[in-house]
């Protein structure tokens, strides 16, 4: 079966999100503590990473449940990053998301249309 740009925007976007997730957890080979804390330390600031690579599985098979985990977690990391009254800087984490979870609902919708004709 042949892909359109509309089955391999979202999912390179959302690998891309991931990726850049990851940048996040580099932070934690500077201290100077036992190996075993610093593992366990980028383990725990991977979680999001993780938490996406899930999404991404998911909307390999659902477009449409990637979709909803995807405005969840948008909504989790709205709830994460405080802005302090800067609207701009969630705005900057949570627009890829939103744009990822909007072209899944929107590869669903098509597909649900082709499906019907």
């Amino acid at each position: 079966m042949k892909h359109n740009w509309l089955f391999w925007i979202p999912r390179g976007l959302l690998l891309l999100i991931a990726l850049f997730t990851v940048l996040f957890s580099f932070d934690v080979f500077e201290s100077a503590v036992p190996w075993y804390e610093v593992a366990m330390a980028f383990l725990i600031h991977n979680i999001p990473f993780f938490a996406i690579v899930i999404i991404l599985y998911i909307g390999w098979k659902s477009p449409a449940i990637a979709s909803i985990l995807c405005y969840l977690t948008m909504l989790g990391f709205a709830f994460i990053i405080r802005s302090n009254g800067k609207f701009y800087i969630p705005l900057i984490f949570e627009s890829p998301i939103f744009i990822v979870a909007s072209l899944f609902l929107l590869e669903y919708f098509k597909a649900k249309s082709i499906k019907a004709e």
